[in-house]
């Protein structure tokens, strides 16, 4: 009887945590960092580029209006290295680490997402790419020096690419220019900052 009972609390608890997953999905939730996730973030962006091409109307407690909107794309340099040395518990913790220290450091009207393995963006409403350059390479310098509670001996860097809606307003040109910014970044030698510089191509806004 006692087994019986343990087997069916097993399940409940199992019933449980789909349960939270599942809540946490539909929250828009990423579960392992507390990251908004990719979703979250493309629909925040593109309600802010509705709102700078005038196609929405915006409610601000500042009354200033939305003009520009910033994305600051992250990518953890060398994470494949630090799950096949330490295993994947470091490299959670490297996240979750990483993660925890945007949050603390952004602005509270900034949104925080992990958007892929050890992919993680940062869009900053009414940030142009002054800005957010300044506060990519205090991030940058952030991740430089964090330490990891059970990996005290671990050193990461983090790579980062800055584009604004100065160059599009279109998101998927914007995810495409940040990319070829968080790609310079990384041919670069890593553990720094890019932005994307125009080429003489034209491009449909």
């Amino acid at each position: 009887m006692e087994v019986l009972k343990m087997k069916v609390l097993e399940v409940e608890n199992l019933l449980l945590k789909e349960r939270i997953e599942y809540l946490e999905k539909q929250a828009g939730i990423d579960q392992l960092t507390g990251a908004s996730n990719r979703t979250v973030f493309e629909r925040e962006l593109e309600q802010a580029l509705k709102i700078i091409r005038g196609e929405v109307e915006e409610h601000r407690a500042s009354g200033k209006s939305l003009s520009v909107v910033s994305i600051i794309s992250i990518d953890i340099d060398h994470f494949k290295e630090v799950n096949d040395t330490l295993g994947h518990p470091a490299g959670d913790e490297v996240l979750r680490g990483i993660v925890a220290l945007l949050m603390k450091s952004v602005r509270e009207t900034d949104t925080v997402a992990r958007v892929g393995g050890e992919e993680l963006m940062v869009l900053m409403p009414g940030a142009d790419e002054a800005v957010a350059v300044r506060e990519a390479e205090k991030l940058r310098a952030k991740v430089e020096g964090l330490s990891f509670h059970s990996y005290l001996e671990l050193k990461v860097t983090a790579s980062f690419g800055v584009i604004s809606s100065k160059n599009s307003t279109n998101a998927k040109i914007l995810y495409e220019l940040v990319d070829k910014a968080l790609y310079a970044a990384k041919r670069g030698g890593r553990n720094r900052v890019e932005i994307y510089k125009e080429k003489s191509e034209n491009r449909e806004v």
